[in-house]
């Protein structure tokens, strides 16, 4: 048997094809970009006093990807009749105002964030030590920066702003007009995804 401790799972698929779609978000870069988005008018600061180097909390964030070739790589080097466990993340934390300020480079505006109390007995910090999964399973994780992982989770939302509700053909049109050319290319495969729907 072989047990994965995750920490803070993040993130879409790159290819922005596959993400998180909740009709209520419950963490917290989702909860960002529904902000950048225009689908929340604020996001909440709980806790800016913690001892960090922003005052707001830090928590270790691991990409969906990363957390996915973890499986596969623990499967395969699982041995019947033993036991295993292994740290999955990246090593580092990031604060909220780290996540709000990427989520604003990112999407190109700016949130509007009010601060509240800290919620009764949250940590100030913690990360892991993958170290373990790195030497033993062979596994790194690959996306390290909060921006890459943040961008991912754009990528999915704006291109899916039902969630995996159908959307129409002119909807995914438009929003690829919006888009970068690196973005546009992804377009004729999300259509083909969308139209199975219709």
């Amino acid at each position: 048997m072989s047990t994965l401790r995750y920490f803070n799972v993040a993130g879409c698929s790159r290819d922005g094809v596959l993400g998180e779609a909740r009709d209520k978000q419950l963490r917290i870069i989702p909860i960002l970009m529904e902000a950048a988005l225009g689908k929340r008018e604020s996001v909440s600061i709980f806790g800016t006093d913690f001892p960090t180097r922003d005052g707001t909390a830090i928590r270790d964030y691991i990409h969906v990807e990363d957390l996915a070739r973890a499986h596969v790589m623990a499967l395969e080097k699982m041995v019947a009749g033993e036991s295993s466990l292994f740290n999955l993340g990246i090593g580092k934390g990031f604060t909220i105002r780290e996540l709000i300020k990427a989520t604003e480079r990112v999407v190109g505006c700016k949130l509007n964030v009010t601060e509240a109390a800290r919620n009764p007995g949250e940590a100030a910090a913690v990360w892991c030590d993958p170290a373990k999964a790195n030497s033993e399973l062979g596994w790194q994780a690959e996306v390290t920066e909060i921006d890459e992982i943040v961008r991912s989770v754009y990528n999915f939302m704006y291109l899916h702003p039902n969630g995996y509700k159908p959307v129409t053909k002119s909807e995914v049109n438009a929003k690829a007009r919006d888009l970068p050319a690196a973005k546009k290319a992804r377009i004729e495969r999300l259509e083909v995804l969308q139209e199975r729907h219709v």
